[in-house]
């Protein structure tokens, strides 16, 4: 069972130096590594959407056009651009426990993937994948957007 997802970001020259860990909590692990991949990209891209895609706001849902005439907020089907989301993955790199998010917010059952891995002890080569390089493009390329 996948319960370790190990990656680094970059591409020879420009790969990091640091290993970022996620470990699955909430679940006995996934059995395939692509279901184990792409559980991951689901959680990024839902933490992506929550600090980088606007949300509309209450006045919004009367709006009849492409802005809300009350509070100017645009609205549209917020697009997926690849190449941001690969920036916000390796970006996490650079993360505290707090700019992430506290620990509080996302100990819960929807919080699949936890990036405060405090049992990486545990991490065989059996239960976990590693991504050497270019871990932000196998991601991405995982993400499936509605």
């Amino acid at each position: 069972m996948i319960k370790y997802i190990a990656y680094r970001c970059g591409y020879v020259e420009e790969n990091t130096t640091a290993i970022m860990v996620w470990e699955a909590q909430y679940t006995e692990g996934f059995k395939e590594r692509e279901e184990a991949l792409k559980s991951l990209a689901a959680y990024l891209y839902k933490k992506y959407c929550e600090e980088y895609i606007a949300k509309p706001k209450g006045c919004c849902q009367k709006a009849k056009r492409n802005y809300c005439s009350q509070c100017g907020t645009r609205i549209c089907k917020p697009s997926f651009n690849e190449k941001d989301f690969q920036l916000f993955i390796v970006e996490l790199m650079n993360t505290t426990c707090d700019s992430f998010g506290g620990w509080d917010d996302y100990a819960s059952d929807e919080m699949v993937w936890n990036p405060w891995s405090a049992s990486i002890i545990d991490l065989t080569k059996e239960n976990s994948i590693c991504i050497p390089e270019d871990g932000e493009v196998s991601i991405t390329k995982r993400v499936v957007t509605q």
